[in-house]
């Protein structure tokens, strides 16, 4: 059962990696002028052809599920990238923020649900337009500590000592966490399990997603999480998945974006460990190679 709920949480992702993949390629492909909403429409349209998903996201708000935030990397001009949080009507996706192609900062992220099991494939990352070094160094930086935290997971670790090893890793790297959780009194984490990997749905559980209905849905979902953060001592077990997503900020360097790469660590039955990206694609399409090498 656990490798089946596995491929069908890594098969949800990549869902909603290719549909951002062929939003983005229509958008770029034309000279009007490219909004927030423009991308997270064209996105959702996507997503919506596939008959696998529900018709909107887990996560909501923001409306859908989904966001789409835009900066660029003009002093002062990267903060609707800094956001605290995404439940904030101020930060969900603008008909008037429009897209600078020679500077602009990206942030996406979706919470597709697969309709017949209700495991989510939540993807989210940052994408840059632009050449400052200093950010490029930043985005590498941040997408080596994932893997950083990757390597200490395995079988019986806590998600407390997940939490502190990244935290620390940041505090070496000059930068802190600044993430607000809502549905959990706590001061940040740096992901969550997928509710349902790992355990199975209550017959009434299985009756609410079967409902389709999504308040319903989304709540359940909302509620089973697990948090990846210094007061949780549950422990990795193998046939597990949960989400690696710190949001890392450079102190002292507020021109310098947070930056979200939103991956999904799963742990399989026989211990074998999976980190998920998707990443690749999008990067050669927007120009950042530079990311491809990050880790090797």
């Amino acid at each position: 059962m656990g490798k089946n709920k596995l491929e069908v949480c890594k098969e949800t992702r990549k869902r909603a990696s290719d549909a951002l993949y062929r939003a983005l390629q229509k958008v770029w492909g034309t000279n009007k002028p490219i909004s927030e909403a423009l991308v997270r429409d064209e996105w959702l349209l996507e997503l919506r052809k596939d008959e696998n998903l529900l018709p909107d996201g887990w996560y909501e708000p923001p409306p859908h599920g989904m966001a789409v935030l835009f900066g660029t990397d003009e002093e002062g001009k990267t903060n609707r990238v800094n956001f605290m949080s995404l439940r904030d009507e101020k930060n969900w996706p603008k008909e008037e923020v429009l897209l600078d192609r020679e500077r602009g900062i990206i942030a996406v992220y979706a919470s597709p649900v697969d309709k017949k099991t209700g495991i989510i494939g939540d993807f989210g990352m940052t994408i840059y337009l632009g050449k400052n070094p200093e950010i490029i160094a930043h985005l590498q930086a941040c997408y080596a500590l994932n893997q950083e935290t990757f390597r200490q997971v395995k079988s019986g670790v806590e998600f407390n000592t997940l939490y502190h090893f990244t935290i620390e890793r940041m505090k070496g790297k000059g930068l802190s966490n600044d993430v607000e959780t809502r549905t959990v009194q706590s001061a940040g984490n740096i992901g969550h399990t997928i509710p349902g990997s790992y355990e199975d749905w209550t017959p009434i559980e299985r009756q609410i997603i079967q409902s389709q209905h999504m308040v319903e849905i989304k709540n359940l979902i909302s509620q089973k999480r697990k948090y990846v953060n210094g007061e949780e001592s549950f422990r990795v077990r193998n046939g597990m998945a949960f989400s690696i997503e710190s949001r890392p900020r450079v102190r002292g360097k507020p021109h310098i974006p947070m930056t979200l790469f939103h991956q999904i660590c799963l742990v399989h039955e026989d211990g074998k460990k999976e980190l998920l990206s998707d990443f690749e694609e999008i990067f050669k399409l927007m120009g950042m190679d530079y990311m491809q090498t990050v880790g090797e």
